[in-house]
């Protein structure tokens, strides 16, 4: 007549428990996922600030050294009968398009900041631009036999980053060497 045993419809704490685990591990995978992700799409970041910054370097160092008539200073003294390559903290070109200005490189090490200031030699003015503020290092060596009487100069430059680094190169060939102002 009665029966006794009511079957009623729910979850046991079993079925419950093996969820909850199925649920933690999808989760721990979808966030290691994430995580790679987020810190892969991080270092491609700074890999892309890296190469902008060493692209603007490299335009300034282009266009200016390129209409360079000589090198004027490297790190505040005159340029040597030294063919070695040196590390630079300061680099100033004579330009050749205005016989009265001159571009100065001037590298930071403590802030690693690179500074470009173009200054009239009648002490009229001048203009500082920041470059970059991710320059490790800064190389040169001279294109002919010594600084003092070369037709260019190879610069190399370091960026570096949270741990990343990236290096670029080229060659400024003073194209205005022995050229006199008319």
């Amino acid at each position: 007549m009665f029966d006794l045993h009511i079957k009623k419809k729910a979850f046991t704490v079993i079925e419950l428990l093996i969820t909850l685990a199925l649920i933690a591990i999808v989760s721990s995978i979808i966030y290691s996922f994430y995580l790679s992700s987020s810190k892969t799409m991080d270092e491609t970041n700074t890999r892309s600030a890296l190469q902008q910054d060493g692209q603007i370097v490299q335009n300034s160092l282009l266009t200016y050294g390129n209409q360079a008539s000589s090198i004027a200073m490297i790190n505040n003294i005159a340029p040597t009968s030294s063919g070695n390559s040196i590390q630079v903290n300061s680099l100033k070109l004579v330009l050749y398009a205005n016989a009265n200005q001159t571009v100065e490189y001037d590298y930071d090490n403590t802030s690693k900041r690179l500074s470009e200031i173009t200054s009239n030699l009648n002490g009229t003015g001048s203009t500082t631009k920041t470059l970059s503020s991710n320059v490790q290092s800064i190389q040169i060596s001279p294109i002919g036999q010594y600084y003092n009487n070369a037709d260019g100069i190879a610069v190399s430059i370091t960026l570096s980053n949270k741990g990343i680094s990236y290096s670029t190169s080229c060659k400024l060939i003073f194209r205005n060497k022995g050229v006199t102002n008319p």
